[in-house]
């Protein structure tokens, strides 16, 4: 484990503090900036040169943790104790072998939002859901926020694509609309910066991480360890190989949609395209969320906050409480208008 988190007045574990760039003692309150955070964007790295250019040092000792329950596996710091899982809020939590092969990220992007801000913009988001038990809306069901890393890759490219096809125009109107078709042909170059794609499953088929995983990577910083303290970061599960493979297919479809868009055709048939992609370049960056879990009336929710924006999003318990209430001032205010209505047409005779 670096120095770098201890205390170099008192000697205590400095955890990071969202939103200033620093660490902070957990004892004295002394204060060290990072100098990472305030430097330029992170740089991105050659994916032909990925393997042997890429590093595999976190900068601090790391232990991997294993979730028996939802299968999570997590980068730890190897004296922080793991308690329980950030995903699913479990407690049976076991090491997990170390992947030696496994690249460190280059890049992140550090918790903006605190936890005492996640818990607020928690409270002003279920208080706008009118169905929610009261002892929801106050807060004080919910569990303890966690804050989590998750593994993301992003891919720059330059684009150049030469095409051919026929295009399609709506002519005339009514009865008398028709479609011309002409052959056209074309060329255009595209630079592609910081193509997103989520490395780690959780985070593309989980819908609570899915729904806040907006992130302005363009923020993104040179990876440091220090915005990990107190915190930790899952491990990818989706490698660059298969990262970029997703890449590739998704910027191809953007590509035929701004073939589309040039020629501002209203339909399109017989469409070829050939492209030529160089300089591909990669950036593997962590991006902060908070997690909490609770249960209520045996029932599991799951909250997730996306640690840059503080968007929220979850489920929560329904009260038929509420719903019987909401109703019955629908129905007395539907019957009193129903009666004043009578009551104006008796006048009116």
């Amino acid at each position: 484990m670096t120095t770098a988190k201890k205390c170099p007045a008192c000697g205590g574990t400095m955890f990071f503090d969202p939103g200033w760039n620093r660490l902070v003692c957990q004892y004295c309150g002394t204060k060290k900036d990072i100098d990472e955070l305030y430097e330029d964007p992170a740089e991105e790295i050659s994916i032909s040169s990925a393997r042997a250019l890429a590093s595999r040092n976190w900068g601090v000792d790391t232990r991997n943790i294993r979730c028996a329950q939802c299968g999570a596996v997590t980068v730890n710091d190897a004296l922080q104790l793991a308690g329980c899982c950030p995903f699913c809020g479990s407690a049976t939590v076991v090491p997990a072998e170390n992947d030696n092969e496994q690249l460190a990220p280059n890049a992140v992007i550090p918790f903006v939002v605190s936890k005492t801000h996640a818990e607020m913009y928690f409270k002003q988001w279920i208080s706008k859901r009118s169905m929610a038990p009261s002892d929801i809306r106050d807060g004080s069901k919910i569990g303890d926020f966690q804050g989590v890393y998750i593994p993301y890759w992003t891919f720059d490219v330059n684009t150049a694509v030469s095409y051919q096809g026929k295009f399609g125009y709506e002519r005339g109107s009514g009865d008398n609309r028709y479609i011309k078709y002409y052959k056209k042909e074309g060329s255009f170059q595209k630079f592609v910066d910081d193509y997103p794609i989520a490395g780690s499953w959780r985070a593309i088929n989980d819908p609570f991480i899915k729904k806040v995983s907006q992130y302005n990577t363009g923020e993104a910083r040179p990876y440091t360890s220090e915005a990990l303290a107190g915190f930790v970061a899952e491990q990818y599960s989706i490698g660059l190989e298969d990262a970029w493979k997703q890449a590739r297919q998704g910027i191809l479809h953007s590509l035929e949609l701004q073939i589309k868009n040039n020629e501002a055709a209203d339909v399109v048939s017989n469409l070829k395209y050939n492209y030529q992609f160089s300089d591909i370049k990669f950036k593997y960056v962590l991006v902060p969320v908070w997690l909490s879990s609770y249960t209520y009336r045996g029932k599991p929710y799951r909250i997730a906050i996306n640690g840059q924006t503080g968007e929220v999003f979850g489920n929560w318990p329904r009260s038929f409480k509420i719903l019987f209430i909401i109703l019955g001032i629908i129905g007395g205010a539907t019957m009193l208008l129903l009666f004043m209505m009578m009551i104006a047409r008796g006048f009116g005779r």
